[in-house]
């Protein structure tokens, strides 16, 4: 575990997204999943770029949270709303018609396909998909669709294959995964509203949490902050300044989490918190850093140096 501590009482927690690559075990029996039962609240599906981060919900429930990797720089993933409405299992890859993949080729299903073993349609070309790049999963990657790790990918699929359409027998699962060549497509009757936002940050569970601006969308990261803080029913006035400053300092290259009450003096105490491993940076992030764009940040860190440590 990599950790980092900041002036005594305040320990911040760097949001971790786990990764399923080392513990994915593959589809062995129709016992792997939980049996189809009939949904209690409407689906939804909610995409916070700015986050990387998946979130399905049923009603106001939370089913699973999801890291995906997002649209690189140059291929941002377009906010808006949309909605699931096909799933294709072992799918092709087509080269889209753009510049990027002027000489790429088909390529049928199977372990280097770069969609993984399922991908479900969002419209206008945006998919969601697992990969055939898993370690780029949590980072800014790819040409704007969202990749999942592969066994994120097929539960998320499942769950809403299982639950909306009547192709809901297990066995199907084991099919899938015996013909790995042959392409399955099921439609969704009732298409799952998708909302993809780009919300740099958000209370939840009691913590305030803070993104990178991965596409340099805002000019105001302070105010927007104290926006969001003070919704949760904290007066601006009784925000610790200081303490909001490192918090924004460490999440230009990184998502950070904090406890919201810490971000009031009145209510400042003594916490500890299991400090998990940080999402990987993307490549024009690390580029930045070389060139000195967050040397003032990167400076205030290592006033303690030795008493933490911060992974680029």
């Amino acid at each position: 575990m990599r950790s980092f501590t900041l002036f005594g009482t305040l320990t911040l927690c760097v949001l971790y997204f786990v990764s399923c690559a080392d513990g994915q075990k593959a589809v062995k029996s129709s016992d792997d999943y939980e049996p189809t039962y009939v949904a209690e609240a409407d689906p939804r599906i909610q995409i916070n770029v700015a986050a990387r981060e998946l979130t399905l919900f049923e009603g106001d429930r939370v089913v699973y949270r999801f890291p995906v990797a997002v649209g690189a720089a140059s291929f941002k993933t377009p906010t808006g709303k949309r909605q699931l409405d096909q799933i294709v299992w072992n799918p092709w890859w087509m080269p889209p018609k753009s510049e990027w993949a002027k000489n790429e080729k088909p390529t049928p299903p199977g372990p280097g396909n770069p969609l993984g073993p399922v991908k479900m349609r969002l419209g206008e070309a945006i998919l969601v998909h697992g990969t055939s790049r898993e370690t780029s999963v949590g980072t800014p990657a790819s040409h704007g669709c969202m990749r999942m790790f592969n066994r994120d990918a097929k539960t998320l699929a499942w769950w809403i294959q299982s639950k909306h359409t009547d192709q809901n027998d297990p066995a199907l699962l084991v099919q899938y995964q015996q013909n790995t060549t042959s392409s399955y497509y099921v439609e969704i009757p009732n298409p799952i509203p998708v909302d993809i936002i780009y919300d740099l940050f958000e209370v939840k569970d009691g913590m305030f949490r803070a993104h990178p601006d991965i596409y340099g969308h805002r000019r105001d990261r302070k105010g927007e902050a104290v926006a969001e803080i003070e919704s949760f029913g904290i007066n601006s006035e009784k925000i610790d300044v200081a303490t909001l400053t490192r918090v924004l300092d460490l999440s230009q290259v990184k998502s950070v989490e904090i406890p919201i009450d810490d971000l009031a003096p009145a209510k400042l105490v003594e916490r500890k918190h299991k400090v998990k491993d940080p999402i990987e940076v993307s490549w024009e992030v690390k580029q930045q850093i070389k060139k000195g764009k967050y040397q003032a940040s990167l400076n205030r860190l290592n006033q303690n140096k030795g008493k933490f440590s911060f992974l680029f």
